[in-house]
């Protein structure tokens, strides 16, 4: 990417496909080393990458606001909580599109709109889903395909009340939702295009503490627990809705933090991101779990130089050469 002014060849290179396979296929591992942070800000983002020589930041300035963003496999989705904002972003190369708006609601009263991105891996094809609370207890939908929309295809409403923490999250094609009531998730199948129902397991409406949407495995988990005790939930098969039932007991030098941010990592690690308050200083701590060994681990990552790290959430990413303008043709 750096080399791109040399050549026309050279300008070219990154948008061919042969060479964005090659460059995927190098990233299909999944070591600690070799994961990207994103780390959002209001006015843009830093991009950190931990290297056997240190740490490398990067930053980039947007020139538009946003309060909500989604990512999946390479690429960023930011929004602002009404239906006009939607811009994609490729943090790999640097390209941003702004999704086209959707004319017709401008007189629709609603309660609430958000847009997650997901990836279908079988046509590999990136969508982007919008939710619109058009009542306390329906939602309308739209979808628009990367590549291939123009605008907003409608497809069908769903009874259903999206959580107000807006818990979603795309794992093998499948963008999931927790539902308000804490009694299902509701699950839209990226290729079918369709909604599908999946209940929690017991007892699921009583739940305490901190509880998030992650990803372990390739399956989704549902995460809720305080800063002693946690109860990992794994979906181990959608189809016949059968959970995993994990028990995380924490590490008596982590109990006395504040808040947390976590991230879905890889092979079956959590990470884990600490803020403890102490006398008005921030106090941050990264540590590691691995679900198939029930153990932790403490990571040096240097990553909390930079500044307002983890208060407004991070995440980790893998870089994808997907030529945005290119391809998309929007914006």
């Amino acid at each position: 990417m750096r080399f791109k002014c040399l050549s026309t060849f050279f300008n070219s290179l990154p948008s061919e496909s042969y060479f964005m396979d090659i460059h995927q296929l190098s990233r299909r591992r999944s070591r600690l080393d070799e994961i990207k942070f994103f780390v959002p800000e209001c006015d843009g983002f830093h991009s950190i990458e931990m290297t056997k020589e240190g740490r490398k930041v990067s930053r980039c300035d947007f020139d538009f606001p946003y309060n909500n963003l989604s990512y999946k496999n390479g690429l960023f989705c930011f929004s602002v909580e009404k239906f006009e904002s939607v811009r994609i972003f490729n943090p790999g190369t640097r390209e941003v599109i702004v999704l086209p708006r959707v004319k017709q609601l401008y007189n629709l009263l609603y309660y609430g709109c958000s847009y997650t991105l997901g990836y279908e891996p079988e046509e590999n094809k990136y969508k982007v889903l919008m939710t619109l609370c058009v009542s306390r207890e329906c939602t309308r939908n739209w979808v628009f395909t990367l590549g291939a929309d123009k605008s907003w295809r409608e497809i069908n409403r769903v009874i259903y009340t999206p959580h107000k923490k807006k818990h979603t999250l795309c794992v093998c094609g499948v963008i999931y939702t927790l539902n308000s009531w804490n009694t299902s998730l509701v699950a839209f199948d990226l290729k079918a295009e369709n909604f599908k129902f999946i209940p929690l397991w017991r007892c699921s409406q009583l739940w305490n503490g901190n509880y998030e949407l992650i990803e372990v495995n390739g399956k989704l988990a549902v995460w809720n627990g305080t800063s002693k005790l946690v109860h990992l939930r794994v979906l181990e098969d959608p189809q016949k809705e059968e959970w995993q039932s994990h028990i995380i007991h924490c590490p008596s030098n982590i109990r006395n933090f504040g808040t947390y941010r976590i991230c879905s990592c890889c092979d079956g690690e959590i990470l884990i991101f600490l803020i403890r308050l102490n006398e008005s200083v921030k106090s941050r701590s990264c540590y590691c779990y691995d679900v198939r060994k029930n153990t932790w681990k403490y990571l040096k990552t240097s990553l909390f130089g930079v500044k307002n790290c983890v208060d407004k959430g991070i995440y980790t990413y893998v870089e994808r050469l997907f030529p945005l303008k290119k391809i998309c043709n929007v914006g």
